[in-house]
């Protein structure tokens, strides 16, 4: 069975982003694939989220949710931070226990990391090239941009295809990062698809149905149900976007024409539980 690994953003862990995610898990299971969520080393303390006064006399209470890093409270939070080789050691393991994986997906925090993961995978993390995904999904991720880590996608370029998903009512990762990390992908690979949500990894079945629609053009195409072949709701739009760079950021919105306006209530309670997370 193919297996996809999804890590989570900031300020959640393996079991939340298991339960925000399970309409696109529950989909990517009848297409015959097994997902694989890794919780982070890093707790999120009180302090990293919260200012009440109670909760600042201890600080190391911990919210049982976790981050890939610790965010920085320097100057230039969104560059300066650094991720620990404690890290990459973990994932080495878990992948090697694991893996390997047809696929790589992120959310938030977590899609930042797949995005700069999908440049090496064996050579970030000491595994057999056998280790190199063949795709990946990235939901309101973004581009490292520590100095140490940004040189990365341009030594070892991102060569597999990609599909960006991003929501135009997020107001966590602002949308011109998150393009940052679309225009370091190849342009014949990569497809910009945008939903109506937030800060969130869209559940509602007709996007679930454009992004099992778009794993299956981008891969053998065997394991997409007959349910989602014959959809009208998935848009070839969408999907030819590879075709032309260009054509990329139009093809999304001619999509969303040709799309019935989806039921957002679990996509908007989620955005609302986003807020402010990174």
């Amino acid at each position: 069975m193919p297996k996809i690994l999804l890590l989570h953003g900031y300020m959640q862990s393996d079991t939340i982003v298991s339960a925000k995610t399970g309409a696109l898990r529950k989909a990517l299971k009848k297409m015959g694939y097994q997902v694989f969520t890794p919780c982070g080393q890093y707790p999120v303390y009180s302090e990293d989220v919260i200012q009440d006064e109670i909760m600042e006399k201890d600080p190391e209470i911990t919210t049982n949710k976790y981050g890939w890093w610790k965010k920085s409270k320097g100057e230039n939070p969104l560059s300066s931070y650094k991720i620990s080789s404690d890290t990459f050691k973990y994932l080495h393991d878990y992948l090697l226990q694991n893996g390997p994986f047809e696929g790589i997906a992120g959310f938030s925090q977590g899609g930042g990391l797949a995005g700069y993961l999908a440049t090496d995978v064996p050579g970030l993390l000491d595994l057999p090239k056998s280790f190199t995904p063949s795709f990946m999904l990235i939901f309101s991720g973004f581009r490292l941009e520590p100095e140490q880590l940004v040189k990365q996608y341009k030594t070892s370029p991102i060569t597999i295809p990609s599909l960006h998903i991003l929501g135009e009512m997020d107001t966590v990762v602002d949308e011109n990062r998150s393009l940052k990390l679309y225009d370091e992908c190849p342009d014949d690979l990569k497809t910009l698809l945008r939903h109506s949500g937030g800060h969130v990894v869209p559940n509602s079945k007709i996007y679930v149905q454009q992004m099992c629609a778009w794993i299956s053009a981008n891969t053998d195409g065997s394991s997409l149900p007959p349910s989602l072949l014959n959809s009208n709701s998935v848009s070839t739009t969408t999907l030819n976007s590879t075709e032309n760079n260009n054509k990329a950021t139009q093809s999304t919105t001619d999509s969303k024409k040709d799309l019935k306006k989806p039921d957002l209530d679990q996509d908007l309670l989620d955005m609302i539980d986003g807020l402010g997370k990174i």
